[in-house]
């Protein structure tokens, strides 16, 4: 069953155990880490997708700026990560079955996980909320099906992304295992950085 999925770029967030740069920007192989997250995205079997910016959102916007995907401020963002959530499925100008909820801090982030989520999910009953596992951990991005719009659109906001749903609803999480630990790395601290062979800002 074709399904449509919808992706979620938070890339709001203020950075502030980097210590400084914005880590979205730094330079990371070819490109700069939410450069890199966005591209996936836009190669992955999504229907449409939007980035939702906050701290340093002039600079996020002007790095995305000629990618065929929707940008969006959250004037919330300092509230924390649910606020982000939530201003992107409000943003969405589709309707969708489903929202892939992806951060935009990994650097070896990948579209052939994404589809493999987007596969498990249509394979599903429609309510199953889908992540990646590497030898049994919980890894990001999350699809999270729009069946439970209205269960996010009513939760307050704070730092944290939708744990609460994986609590009310544990008979409808699905894991998809993973060979890789991309889906359980990302970036928060300059060492981070230096261990994926960063070396500076933009």
């Amino acid at each position: 069953m074709s399904r449509r999925v919808a992706g979620i770029l938070l890339a709001a967030g203020r950075s502030s155990r980097m210590g400084g740069p914005n880590k979205l920007l730094l330079r990371l192989k070819s490109g700069t880490l939410v450069g890199h997250t966005a591209d996936e995205l836009l190669k992955a079997s999504l229907s449409e997708v939007v980035a939702v910016t906050g701290h340093d959102s002039q600079n996020v916007d002007d790095e995305l700026r000629s990618r065929e995907l929707k940008r969006v401020f959250n004037p919330h963002f300092a509230v924390g990560m649910h606020s982000s959530i939530r201003q992107g499925i409000l943003a969405l100008e589709k309707e969708h079955d489903a929202f892939m909820i992806c951060l935009a801090d990994q650097p070896d982030f990948d579209a052939k996980v994404l589809d493999l989520m987007v596969e498990g999910f249509r394979r599903s009953a429609g309510d199953a909320i889908v992540f990646p596992t590497y030898r049994g951990a919980q890894g990001h991005p999350v699809l999270i099906p729009a069946v439970y719009r209205e269960d996010i659109l009513a939760h307050e906001d704070g730092d944290f992304g939708c744990a609460y749903l994986f609590k009310k609803y544990p008979e409808k999480l699905v894991g998809i295992p993973v060979e890789s630990d991309r889906v359980v790395v990302d970036i928060d601290e300059p060492q981070d950085y230096l261990r994926h062979g960063g070396l500076h800002a933009t």
